[in-house]
């Protein structure tokens, strides 16, 4: 088995994660973003680079007379948030859909993009497209990475070139003609608990499949994470998440 193989198995196996979803936030957190969302009675949520969906049934779960739609590319991540629907009784009230968020043509009163911005090549160019995704007098919760202290040349390797601060994200948002309703980012706690959970996730594939080569690259995948994060970015890499407004 070659590596794109078991690397494709073993995104397969991670569908699965403990994570409500893939992005250092506690539920606190995100219960506050989601209620400056504050969505219409009957609002059409969209959630671009949806992943598994927790963002958007979490959404969809506080306001019961709308619908939503999520887009991504991973097949797996989509069968999951699919079966949470169901499991949640909201599946009649929401589609996941695989596709390219680029081309994604559709709209919403309310839109989440979290960590999606890459589709677009960089942060501004994401908040750039975004606006057409966005009905008038609508919301997007937006999510990013940004520097919260200069990166070093293999950190930028790693991450790309993302905004130096976290003002520079806000300032990115204004520039592209985006009214910043509250700005806030992820604390320490949240990045430890969100990659202390990736750890383990990848550690129990790794203790279920001992013997098989996706087990052993789960072990690998672990332990450069956690050298990664603990001797990298812990510290340097922010994630800041925006309530805009058209």
């Amino acid at each position: 088995m070659d590596v794109a193989t078991s690397d494709e198995q073993l995104l397969r196996a991670l569908s699965h994660l403990q994570l409500n979803w893939n992005t250092p936030l506690s539920t606190v957190h995100a219960d506050r973003l989601l209620a400056a969302l504050n969505p219409p009675p009957e609002a059409r949520l969209v959630d671009l680079g949806c992943g598994w969906g927790g963002l958007l049934l979490r959404a969809l779960a506080d306001s019961p007379a709308s619908t939503g739609e999520g887009i991504d590319h991973n097949p797996a991540h989509l069968d999951r948030a699919r079966s949470s629907a169901q499991t949640q009784s909201i599946g009649q009230r929401v589609r996941f859909v695989q596709g390219d968020i680029v081309h994604y043509g559709g709209r919403g009163d309310r839109v989440i993009c979290i960590g999606a911005d890459h589709a677009w090549g960089s942060v501004s160019g994401a908040l750039s497209r975004l606006h057409p995704r966005v009905k008038p007098a609508g919301r997007l919760l937006f999510g990013c990475g940004f520097w919260a202290r200069p990166p070093s040349p293999g950190l930028t390797e790693m991450f790309g070139n993302l905004p130096p601060s976290f003002g520079a994200v806000q300032e990115l948002a204004e520039s592209s003609g985006w009214t910043v309703s509250s700005a806030d980012s992820a604390s320490t706690d949240e990045w430890d608990e969100f990659e202390s959970t990736w750890i383990q996730d990848l550690n129990e594939i790794a203790e279920r499949e001992p013997r098989t080569p996706i087990g052993a690259r789960a072990r690998r995948l672990a332990e450069e994470r956690r050298e990664q994060y603990e001797r990298g970015y812990r510290g340097a890499l922010g994630f800041a998440y925006l309530i805009l407004a058209r």
